[in-house]
């Protein structure tokens, strides 16, 4: 924790957080090699990279940047700008005006206590709070069309599936140990996207 606390501290004397950033802390995670360390490194930076060009994104839109505009931006982009749910278009604008979205969790919190990005949808909030209320996805009553609109997210995972298993079997067939080690890293890299999506779905 004294390590956590120095961090943080750091981070706020060099003005990369402030008072309204919110320090979420992840443990028992299994890095304990270099390769699995590196590419936890790298996927993190990708992800802060994500965070970044959103954050200039929306400034250049006008509206405030917050947490939670980022959060809706990324998961607008993740979604390509259409309810999971509905199949309803969402405007840019609309994103951040009003209560026409909502930022949902797809298990929800009280079923699961998943609080994570992973696990966060943006919603109609008319049928988030009329229609998908408690539930789980599959048991929503046109569950039907939700599983046709989550498509493209089933593509992308089999994608990172076919290149994950592309990737392992590359780092087999290398036999100098720096090539070995790089491409190790690339495919532990691959696999925490894989599981993002994984959990995403």
């Amino acid at each position: 924790m004294t390590t956590l606390r120095r961090l943080v501290n750091y981070l706020g004397d060099h003005g990369k957080i402030d008072e309204t950033d919110t320090v979420r802390i992840e443990l028992a995670r299994s890095v304990n090699d270099f390769a699995s360390r590196k590419a936890l490194q790298n996927w993190q930076k990708s992800r802060a990279k994500l965070r970044d060009e959103a954050v200039a994104e929306i400034r250049a839109l006008g509206v405030a940047v917050t947490e939670d505009a980022v959060d809706r931006y990324l998961l607008w982009k993740e979604q390509g700008g259409k309810c999971l749910y509905t199949g309803r278009s969402i405007g840019v604008k609309a994103l951040f005006a009003g209560n026409e979205f909502d930022v949902e969790h797809t298990l929800p919190r009280s079923l699961s206590g998943d609080d994570s990005f992973a696990n966060k949808t943006i919603c109609d909030a008319k049928y988030n709070r009329e229609v998908k209320k408690g539930m789980v996805p599959r048991d929503c009553p046109d569950w039907d069309r939700i599983d046709v609109n989550l498509r493209p997210w089933r593509e992308k995972l089999e994608r990172l599936e076919k290149d994950y298993r592309n990737q392992i079997r590359s780092v087999k067939g290398k036999t100098d140990p720096e090539m070995r080690s790089k491409a190790r890293v690339k495919a532990l890299e691959t696999r925490l996207e894989l599981n993002y999506w994984r959990d995403k779905i």
